[in-house]
């Protein structure tokens, strides 16, 4: 499936998107593993930064209604989830807290506060600025 995000909740700020985010991810039956390979656009005022990367995420459960992924990781203990509704032949990517944040430094833990998008990714690949 290739694709942009897009916030599933338009007035969620977390899900807010600093520029263009496209994947194409494929998942193996046999490895029980779904792979995302992306590239981001992240655009701060009248710059920007360009950013590709690949993330591999173990499968949790793979059945006729649903293919549901994740990992975890980075210093916030960032559990990703990507989930395929295959009856509405929609994708879902889901980012949230995997642990309580309690032990770490002040200034990760605000950081960390930052995290739980809900995104969907759409077929179409033209993104618009608002």
């Amino acid at each position: 499936m290739r694709g942009h995000w897009v916030a599933v909740d338009p007035t969620d700020k977390k899900g807010e998107m600093t520029g263009p985010s496209t994947s194409e991810i494929s998942c193996s039956h046999s490895s029980k593993t779904c792979t995302d390979t992306n590239a981001n656009i992240v655009v701060m005022g009248n710059q920007f930064a360009l950013s590709a990367g690949y993330d591999e995420y173990t499968v949790e459960r793979w059945n006729s209604k649903e293919i549901v992924a994740s990992n975890v990781g980075g210093a916030c203990r960032v559990r990703n989830v990507i989930k395929f509704d295959r009856t509405q032949k929609r994708v879902y990517w889901m980012q949230t807290l995997s642990e309580p944040i309690g032990d770490l430094p002040k200034g990760l833990k605000d950081s960390c506060k930052l995290i739980g998008m809900n995104l969907e990714l759409k077929n179409s690949t033209l993104w618009l600025r608002k």
